[in-house]
């Protein structure tokens, strides 16, 4: 059949080939396979987004010119310096320069269902390039220390050597998958781990990690302490736990974690009491997948989740009511972290990624177009205006991708819904909204694979050079960025090569505990 005569049922016209072929039902063969249901609807979506990105471009063309007298030495160059583009930007110049160095292998076959939620955390007091490792997969928290300059930096394939691991299993034994959250207090060296669990007295681990990696760990009979915490039964069973912070050292709290029926704060004074600090929904049940203590008000926590609602706490007071001061943002929420003494900046879903001063909370213009009468009953709330928004941010519905911010130089790291158009993480401006572009980070992702989410991606600091690295997971590797000079003729996940080429005499295997 020559020639496009309309939509047809069950048929996809590829413009291309100038054929129409039949649409493969998902269950007859991978989702990957061609014009099957899935295949049919990415194509469909990069046919819209092509159509409109060339209408767009032909009614901007020869709209808007750039004047000849911003390419002038002298004035042109002192016009852009007030508007801003002097092209001296910290971030867009970090950000393009991060190169892949180093890395952490896993056994991919025993953590074929993710790569699992890590922490890193920095020990200048051992050495100037010492960290110590803590990946949670599998039902165990793998433990292990790694001086990355013990290995060639001058090779960015070189596997971060450990020089010790150790093994704690998870009660449950939960899977890879079903983890949520895993975050350390690095003042009182605890590490709190969340995840999916069936039981009203399981879910969250409080270790304290302040032996890790001695000598002899007999001569510390408290180096491998731990707890297990429940939500308990006061709120009902099938209670589910979903994120988890750690409090300020001045909190009378440890840890912070967010449930499906409110928020569990555990109390630093005694032995891990664990009590619900906010409200009972009720019936109105909501999943809070994101927590956060103000630094400089400790007592002060913030909260937010599926239905939108960020919720300011202060938990020197009385209990107060549901919504008592409240921030609306445009979508379910999934991560919050303070950028200064008043402001914020919140990732949710509908690729909604906004900043807000808790000084000027002001709501959103309500939309003057006409709402049809089936939607009228969900527009209860009205969005509070952001002070900055960054609109190259994608995540449509995927409550799990990872998030992280780097005060100092000024980015914000975010995980996305890759697909064509869309690496699987994404940098942006932190102050500026606009995203940045690192050419030699290959998408910083793991091969050519665009249909795995990255969960959990962190800052650290792991040199005494000032500058922080990130580390973002990635199947069967945890793979670090850093500033440095880009070695094409290095394998990288963005090219041909494969992760065949790495060495493996250092992956880490799971102990069977």
């Amino acid at each position: 059949m020559a020639g496009f005569v309309g939509d047809i049922p069950g048929m996809y016209y590829d413009q291309d080939k100038q054929k129409y072929f039949k649409i493969q039902p998902s269950s007859a063969g991978p989702a990957s396979s061609v014009y099957s249901s899935q295949d049919v609807k990415r194509r469909k979506l990069r046919d819209e987004k092509e159509a409109k990105a060339a209408r767009d471009q032909a009614r901007q063309k020869h709209r808007i010119q750039q004047s000849k007298l911003l390419t002038e030495p002298l004035i042109g160059g002192a016009l852009q310096r007030e508007y801003g583009n002097d092209g001296l930007e910290p971030a867009k110049i970090l950000a393009g320069g991060l190169v892949r160095q180093g890395h952490v292998l896993i056994d991919e076959g025993r953590v074929a269902g993710g790569s699992g939620m890590f922490t890193i955390v920095y020990r200048p007091e051992i050495g100037s390039s010492v960290i110590d490792f803590r990946l949670v997969a599998n039902g165990v928290i793998e433990m292990s220390r790694c001086d990355l300059k013990k290995r060639d930096p001058s090779s960015q394939n070189f596997r971060l050597g450990l020089e010790w691991y150790s093994g704690t299993m998870i009660l449950d034994r939960p899977r890879t998958t079903d983890v949520t959250s895993v975050c350390v207090h690095e003042t009182k060296q605890f590490q709190a781990t969340t995840w999916l669990s069936r039981f009203t007295n399981h879910g969250i681990m409080i270790r304290d990690i302040s032996m890790d990696g001695v000598d002899d760990p007999d001569d510390h009979p408290n180096s491998q302490r731990f707890v297990n915490i429940g939500p308990g039964h006061t709120r009902g069973p099938g209670v589910s736990i979903f994120s988890s912070t750690a409090a300020p050292s001045a909190s009378n709290f440890l840890f912070a974690f967010g449930t499906s029926v409110g928020v569990l704060a555990t109390d630093k004074h005694g032995a891990y009491n664990t009590t619900f600090v906010t409200p009972n929904p009720g019936d109105h049940l909501e999943d809070i997948f994101a927590v956060e203590f103000l630094s400089d008000s400790p007592s002060v926590l913030l909260s937010g989740g599926r239905r939108g609602i960020l919720s300011i706490t202060d938990l020197r007071l009385p209990m107060p009511p549901l919504d008592y001061d409240t921030i609306t943002h445009p979508s379910s929420i999934t991560h919050i972290r303070q950028l200064d003494q008043h402001r914020l900046i919140v990732s949710g879903l509908n690729s909604s990624l906004c900043q807000y001063d808790l000084r000027f909370r002001k709501m959103d213009p309500v939309s003057t177009s006409p709402v049809p009468r089936s939607k009228r009953k969900r527009q209860t709330r009205t969005a509070t205006s952001p002070i900055l928004k960054y609109p190259d941010y994608h995540n449509t519905a995927s409550h799990q991708a990872g998030f992280d911010i780097d005060l100092e130089a000024g980015i914000v790291a975010a995980a996305q819904e890759a697909d064509e158009y869309h690496p699987s993480v994404q940098l942006f401006s932190l102050h500026g909204g606009h995203k940045l572009d690192s050419p030699h980070a290959f998408g910083f992702q793991y091969k050519n694979d665009t249909d795995w989410l990255v969960k959990c991606l962190r800052f650290a600091r792991d040199t005494d050079s000032g500058m922080k690295s990130l580390y973002v997971g990635q199947r069967p590797v945890i793979q670090r960025y850093a500033w440095g000079e880009h070695d094409s003729e290095q394998a990288s996940y963005g090219g041909p090569s494969s992760i065949e080429s790495f060495p493996t005499e250092y992956s880490m295997t799971f102990p069977h505990l």
